[in-house]
């Protein structure tokens, strides 16, 4: 019996092979969508802050020297919080290209089970968690900097405005 024939077995791998296929479509787009979020956010957070010190810091420069020149080190941890951001961008990028690959280099059968896993399509997702937790520490990271970056100048400022 071939493929096209439509026997009980053929017909069943036929729908899973098609059921795979959208699942493959449906799975990767709100993850992107989701990735991409979170990296703006952090993105947003740390450049936002960077800008708002570096305004604070040039209005200050002129009349409150020690201030200005206290607030590198918060604005040191935003621009290191906005660098993180961007490897996470590409780590987040690798682990959906990585997830892609292994999802297309499993088999389709005829006989149960009907979706396989390759030794390719199994170390292409071991390559994608590795991926996606490096993007998932570097959020971490990313988040922790820009914290610390606004205890640390809110610390300065009220030790030094007080």
């Amino acid at each position: 019996m071939t493929a096209g024939e439509g026997g009980p077995t053929i017909g069943a791998a036929e729908r899973v092979h098609a059921a795979h296929a959208q699942a493959v479509a449906a799975a990767t787009a709100p993850l992107v969508a989701m990735s991409a979020d979170i990296l703006k956010a952090v993105s947003f957070i740390n450049g936002g802050a960077a800008v708002a010190t570096l305004l604070f810091v040039t209005g200050s420069l002129r009349d409150h020297r020690s201030l200005a020149l206290a607030l590198v080190l918060p604005l040191a941890l935003f621009g290191f919080g906005l660098t993180v951001a961007a490897f996470a961008t590409g780590f987040t990028y690798l682990a959906q290209e990585r997830s892609g690959t292994a999802l297309s280099l499993q088999e389709c059968g005829w006989q149960e089970p009907f979706i396989r896993d390759t030794a390719a399509s199994l170390a292409a997702s071991r390559e994608a968690g590795r991926f996606r937790n490096l993007a998932f520490g570097a959020v971490l990271v990313g988040m922790a900097s820009a914290v610390g970056g606004f205890a640390l100048a809110g610390a300065i400022l009220w030790f030094m405005l007080r």
